[in-house]
């Protein structure tokens, strides 16, 4: 049976218990872009994409495999404060609506740096642009609408989420439905090392 390919990511999750939270800001958001047709992101199924692999060659899953493995191996577990709304690629022509990051981005955007090298080792090309962590929360389908979610994305740029711990990266399967993507677990990987 000859082999596929597979539309795969690499990503560590978060802290389930802070999905209440973020509903709640969601739910605040939604109030103000009913008519900006807004796809909304399930907040069990958020996570920070560390690479977007694309569609890869089913028969170097196993290389990757390892590869997750040689940098976990390396890397420390770490706490990381998910704070802050904002839009890509403006708040005023926001596009993607996501929350970012404050204390222990940088150790995020190591392991990023980390996930990249050694991506890049099995022949996946590099990003062209500078890593920035965040959770998608929404993607906006329309021009409708968008200046009373542009002045409540406004309100609550420093809003605050709370902590989650980076113990693990994921390996992830990602299917395109109707209904918006479908995420597999293929192998997720304990960080080795006991961090602060």
């Amino acid at each position: 049976m000859p082999l596929g390919f597979v539309r795969s990511f690499i990503a560590c999750g978060i802290d389930q218990a802070l999905v209440p939270r973020i509903r709640e800001i969601q739910d605040t958001l939604k109030a103000e872009s009913d008519s900006a047709g807004v796809k909304w992101i399930d907040p069990e199924n958020l996570h920070f994409t560390l690479k977007f692999l694309g569609e890869i060659d089913e028969g170097i899953i196993a290389n990757i495999r390892e590869g997750i493995m040689g940098v976990a191996e390396s890397a420390s577990s770490f706490d990381l404060a998910i704070s802050g709304l904002g839009a890509f690629p403006s708040v005023s022509r926001p596009r993607v609506i996501w929350l970012g990051t404050g204390n222990g981005k940088e150790k995020l955007r190591a392991l990023a740096r980390e996930i990249e090298e050694m991506s890049a080792s099995y022949g996946i090309p590099k990003e062209g642009k500078v890593f920035v962590p965040h959770l998608t929360l929404g993607r906006v389908k329309s021009d409708h609408g968008l200046r009373g979610l542009a002045e409540t994305i406004q309100r609550l740029a420093s809003v605050e989420v709370g902590i989650t711990r980076v113990s693990e990266i994921c390996l992830m399967r990602s299917d395109l439905k109707r209904s918006g993507p479908v995420y597999t677990v293929l192998e997720c990987v304990r960080l080795t090392k006991q961090g602060k």
